[in-house]
């Protein structure tokens, strides 16, 4: 399997998630998947192709470098963008990611800074609500 170009792999199961929410919002889900009289769904099938294409990918946290599993965690988890430029985990996302961009936009902005830096010691200290 790894002739697989996982770009192309990442964008077929994002494609994927978002066809199994389209069925759903549209209540085509619980749809028969032929006219042939079979039990299958269309939502049975879109789950099979989407676990399938999941299974091919095994996607690790660039930053705690844990395997994140797409049942447990957001799809094949979060853009790690500023503080990795692959892929990292929910709780990653939280911790380091998030604060990093709050950092970023709120430095661009000096008079926040203060403001910033209370948030993110209260965010650590878990204070922040």
């Amino acid at each position: 399997m790894s002739n697989i170009n996982q770009n192309e792999l990442n964008s077929a199961i994002c494609d994927m998630y978002d066809i199994q929410k389209r069925i759903k919002i549209h209540k085509l889900a619980d749809l028969p998947k032929d006219d042939e009289g079979s039990e299958t769904t269309i939502g049975n099938c879109v789950n099979d192709v989407l676990e399938f294409l999941v299974n091919l990918k095994k996607v690790v946290c660039s930053i705690c470098k844990k395997e994140i599993d797409p049942k447990k965690e957001y799809q094949l988890g979060h853009n790690a963008e500023p503080v990795s430029s692959e892929r990292c985990c929910t709780k990653c996302n939280y911790e380091h990611v998030i604060p990093v961009r709050i950092a970023d936009i709120v430095s661009r902005n000096k008079s926040s800074k203060n403001k910033l830096n209370k948030f993110v010691d209260d965010l650590y200290s878990g204070g922040a609500k």
